[in-house]
C-alpha cells in the first residue's frame, strides 16, 4: 500500500480557531500538523490580530477627537477588520512566499503594494497617538502663537488709530499750553501790581510829591497801580474765561481719545475672533510636525511596526508539514517529494 497513515487529529480551543481565521488556515489540515506548526500559524494569527487591535483602536480614538462622538468613532472598527481581510487574502493569494524562512526581493516585489497601503496606514494611524501623546508640548505652542497673533493684531490697530490718537494729543498739549500762558501773564500782571504797591506804600511822605528827578513821581505810580489794578480785575476774568473755555475744549478732546480707545478696543476683539484659531485634532496636525521631534518617529516606528508585523512574519514561514497536508491529493497519496517531516 502506498498510502500514509491517518495523522492524528487534535481538537483546537476556540482561541486557537480565532487566531488560525485570521490567518486563512484550514482547520481540518492544521489540527493533524505538529505543534511546532500550530504554533506558528497561531503566532501569525496573534500578530494579525494585535495589529488590527492597534489600528481599530488608533482609528476609534482619531474619530473621537474629529467627530467628538461615541457612535462615530465605533467606525474604527472596520480598519481592524480591513487588515484581517488584508492579511487573509494576501495568504489566499500569495500563500507562504517561496517557502523559506528569509525574505527575498522576489517576496517583497510580490507583497510589495500591501506593504506601502500598510505603511501608509500606519502613517495615519499614527497621528491620534502623537497627539495625545505631544497635548501639553501642541497645548504650549498654539498658545505661543495665538499670542504672538494677538500682539500682531493690537500692533496693526494701534497703528491705523496712531494718526488720530496723535492729534488730539497734539490739541490737548497745545491747549494746555495757552491756559499757562494765560495764568503766567495774569501772575505777571500781579507780581507788576505788587511790586508798584510795595513801592508806594515804602515811599516817605516828604517824597510824595509830583516832581522828580528820577522816573515816575509818587502821584504817577499811584495813578499806575490803579491801572494796574483794574487790567487785573479785566486780566482775572478773561484768565478765568480763557481758562474755562479750554478746559471744556481739553475735556471734549479727551473724550474722543477716550473714544478712539474704545474703538481700538473693540476692533481688536473683532480682529481677534476673526483669527483662524487652531481647535481639535485636525486643526493641530500642523503644530504636531513642528513640536513632535524624535517622539513622533518613535511613535510612528512603533505603529508601522505593529502594522507590518503580521506581513513581515508572513514571508518568513517556510513549508511545512501543515502545508503537505494541504497541497496533497484527497487520496492521500504521497505525491510530495522531500525531506519536509
Amino acid at each position: 500500500m502506498n498510502r500514509y497513515p491517518e495523522t492524528p487529529r487534535t481538537n483546537s480551543r476556540w482561541y486557537e480557531r480565532i487566531a488560525w481565521y485570521c490567518c486563512n488556515v484550514d482547520l481540518s489540515h492544521i489540527e493533524r500538523s505538529p505543534n511546532a506548526d500550530r504554533i506558528s500559524y497561531q503566532g501569525l494569527g496573534w500578530s494579525i490580530i494585535a495589529s488590527a487591535t492597534t489600528a481599530s483602536l488608533s482609528a476609534i480614538s482619531g474619530l473621537m477627537l474629529i467627530t467628538d462622538s461615541p457612535i462615530l468613532s465605533c467606525g474604527g472598527v472596520f480598519i481592524g477588520v480591513l487588515m484581517i481581510w488584508l492579511a487573509r487574502w494576501t495568504l489566499s493569494r500569495n500563500g507562504i512566499g517561496d517557502g523559506t524562512s528569509s525574505i527575498t526581493p522576489r517576496e517583497l516585489l510580490t507583497v510589495g503594494p500591501q506593504i506601502l497601503l500598510l505603511l501608509l496606514l500606519g502613517n495615519t494611524l499614527s497621528l491620534p497617538m502623537e497627539y495625545m501623546v505631544l497635548k501639553s508640548e501642541i497645548d504650549v505652542a498654539l498658545y505661543t502663537q495665538k499670542s504672538q497673533q494677538e500682539s500682531r493684531v493690537k500692533a496693526e490697530v494701534h497703528q491705523e488709530f496712531a494718526p488720530s490718537q496723535q492729534t488730539i494729543l497734539r490739541k490737548i498739549t497745545q491747549l494746555e499750553a495757552d491756559i499757562s500762558t494765560q495764568e503766567h501773564r495774569h501772575d505777571q500782571l500781579i507780581f507788576e501790581l505788587s511790586s508798584m504797591k510795595s513801592n508806594v506804600e515804602s515811599t516817605p511822605s516828604h517824597l510824595r510829591t509830583r516832581n522828580t528827578k528820577n522816573g515816575p513821581s509818587w502821584y504817577d505810580q499811584v495813578e499806575i497801580v490803579e491801572r494796574l489794578q483794574s487790567q487785573l480785575s479785566i486780566s482775572e476774568s478773561q484768565t478765568q474765561h480763557v481758562v474755562k473755555s479750554k478746559r471744556k475744549h481739553i475735556q471734549v478732546e479727551e473724550q474722543q481719545l477716550q473714544l478712539i480707545a474704545e474703538n481700538i478696543r473693540i476692533e481688536e476683539t473683532q480682529r481677534i475672533s476673526n483669527l483662524q484659531q487652531p481647535r481639535g485634532f485636525l486643526d493641530s496636525l500642523n503644530v504636531l510636525q513642528q513640536v513632535g521631534g524624535r517622539v513622533r518617529i518613535f511613535l510612528k516606528g512603533l505603529i508601522c511596526s505593529i502594522v507590518l508585523s503580521p506581513f513581515i512574519f508572513m514571508l518568513m514561514l517556510s513549508k511545512n508539514t501543515y502545508w503537505i497536508f494541504k497541497i496533497q491529493p484527497a487520496s492521500n497519496e504521497p505525491t510530495v517529494k522531500g525531506d519536509f517531516l
